[in-house]
């Protein structure tokens, strides 16, 4: 499904090309099914269904309503590409968050170290409508630093050219990143109320304290670059890796991942995919 296909590492910072197999006209195409869980996840479904098994309900209820009805009345909230409207397909929330979440499984698949733990979308009141502040938020564990918060952001592009003119947006993104001390106070303070008691919560915990204290915790930016058609290279990110300098004291973690596929019908199957009961 991920085929790594480049991988060049410049002292601290690694990159890594990418490549995607997917076909639409397959029902049941391996990475739709799996960007569509996802999104399931990033919303939240696995927190209420362990909440419900979790539960002893009335008998009453639990003779008339099962799992089942509770997941279809979760997917009924989940992003719902009919309700965009005539957007321009390049902003669509269906395209954009699709996207986000094609570059959380490409990112987890070429850097085993980083950990998923909370996504942003949970506390959306509105599906349909962009998310303010960073992409993604991931932990990596180091053996210099021991954990550290990885920013995630990411940019789409239906362009052939190389490097896109995303990929400098992008760059000029992630310079920015590690001086945002507000957002990064957010997502640690969104981490620490949601995770469970243990280890990640106790490194989450001491970072939003160094944060506190002055100091910036560990930090790693992560820019993915996602094609639709097109061949994915580390020439495209050449012009976030030109300004690595500007990211210090952040490490660098990214790639440019080809998907193959129109962006835009890719990013419906999938929300299509997510809302299915």
């Amino acid at each position: 499904m991920f085929e790594v296909i480049e991988r060049r590492q410049d002292g601290v910072h690694e990159w890594v090309a990418i490549s995607c197999t997917c076909d639409l006209a397959n029902p049941r195409d391996e990475l739709v099914r799996s960007t569509a869980g996802l999104v399931r996840n990033a919303y939240g479904e696995d927190v209420i269904v362990e909440a419900w098994l979790a539960m002893e309900p009335d008998p009453e209820i639990a003779e008339t309503f099962t799992v089942d009805h509770l997941v279809a009345g979760f997917r009924m909230g989940l992003p719902n590409p009919a309700s965009e409207g005539n957007k321009p397909p390049q902003l669509t929330n269906y395209r954009s968050e699709s996207a986000e979440m094609l570059a959380r499984g490409a990112l987890a698949c070429a850097f085993e170290s980083l950990q998923f733990l909370i996504a942003p979308q949970g506390g959306k009141l509105n599906p349909n409508q962009p998310i303010l502040g960073f992409d993604g938020w991931a932990i990596r564990a180091t053996e210099e630093q021991g954990a550290a918060l990885v920013l995630v952001q990411v940019k789409a592009t239906s362009v052939l050219e190389t490097p896109p003119p995303e990929s400098s947006v992008l760059a000029e993104e992630c310079k920015r990143l590690p001086r945002q001390k507000g957002p990064i106070a957010r997502v640690l303070s969104v981490m620490a109320k949601h995770l469970p008691n243990g280890q990640m919560r106790s490194a989450v915990l001491r970072m939003l304290t160094r944060l506190g204290s002055g100091e910036l915790p560990a930090l790693v930016v992560a820019p993915v670059l996602i094609r639709g058609v097109g061949s994915s290279a580390l020439a495209d990110l050449a012009p976030i890796v030109d300004v690595t300098a500007d990211f210090h004291p952040a490490a660098g973690c990214g790639a440019s991942v080809s998907l193959g596929v129109d962006l835009n019908e890719f990013g419906r199957k999938v929300m299509d995919a997510a809302r299915a009961a």
